[in-house]
């Protein structure tokens, strides 16, 4: 969390003004993918995380980082803190296609006012 974000949360704290804290995965990237793609990549380093991330909005066929989304503020300082990435993957097409759409979100503190 950033220190403007703990001024902000502490605050409101005191102010009584936040109800409940709880974690969430706001989404970064979706997009149409194969069995076999980078997507299912493995990564154990800071430089592999940041560049899976990338891999993934650049990746993403819905754009999802907007100022319309609550959470962006949020995602954004997540991947930069580098938490983990929670990543959804289905079937997509007939049986047996190596078709997949996937879902990448961000593990993030969602204050609830």
């Amino acid at each position: 969390m950033s220190s403007l974000h703990l001024t902000m949360y502490l605050r409101m704290l005191r102010q009584r003004r936040i109800r409940r804290r709880r974690k969430g995965y706001p989404v970064f990237s979706c997009y149409d993918t194969t069995k076999d793609s980078d997507t299912y990549f493995t990564f154990s380093d800071d430089a592999a995380y940041d560049w899976y991330v990338n891999f993934a909005k650049t990746m993403s066929t819905q754009s999802v980082d907007n100022d319309n989304n609550a959470d962006d503020t949020s995602s954004v300082a997540a991947l930069g803190a580098r938490n983990p990435i929670l990543t959804l993957s289905t079937c997509e097409g007939t049986s047996g296609t190596p078709n997949r759409f996937v879902v990448h979100g961000v593990l993030t503190d969602i204050f609830l006012f």
